[in-house]
């Protein structure tokens, strides 16, 4: 589960050139296709008439950062696969910062609701 190149630059610069680093509100964004560097950075986000990213607050522990239970609408259509999910800038557009694969691939048909549990990122790697 990777940071992408963008977020990993700000870090570098906030670091050493003391630029200040403020991502603001953090969105969780679904995947049907993960991005897969680096021919590919942007990945296929899920289409569908409620699907919106979802605002998530994140608290960081050591070098673990989790944020809780987040529940996106029931789904207007069949999304299909739910492989992984990004966390980006914006509630649209915006850049993507980290990006990751769910350990099961989840169909979702119309009327289910996807549930994340929670979502943690251990800071365990170079940048």
């Amino acid at each position: 589960m990777p940071f992408t190149d963008v977020f990993k630059t700000k870090i570098l610069h906030g670091i050493f050139d003391n630029t200040p680093i403020d991502l603001g509100t953090i969105y969780v964004g679904l995947f049907s296709i993960v991005p897969n560097p680096p021919t590919d950075n942007t990945g296929v986000e899920v289409i569908d008439t409620v699907y919106t990213r979802l605002p998530a607050t994140f608290t960081v522990v050591d070098q673990t950062a989790s944020c809780g239970q987040l529940m996106f609408a029931p789904a207007a259509s069949d999304i299909g696969f739910i492989t992984g999910f990004g966390l980006f800038t914006a509630a649209t557009g915006g850049e993507l910062s980290y990006y990751g694969m769910w350990s099961d691939v989840y169909n979702i048909s119309v009327g289910d609701q996807f549930i994340v549990n929670s979502i943690s990122i251990h800071f365990d790697q170079a940048l």
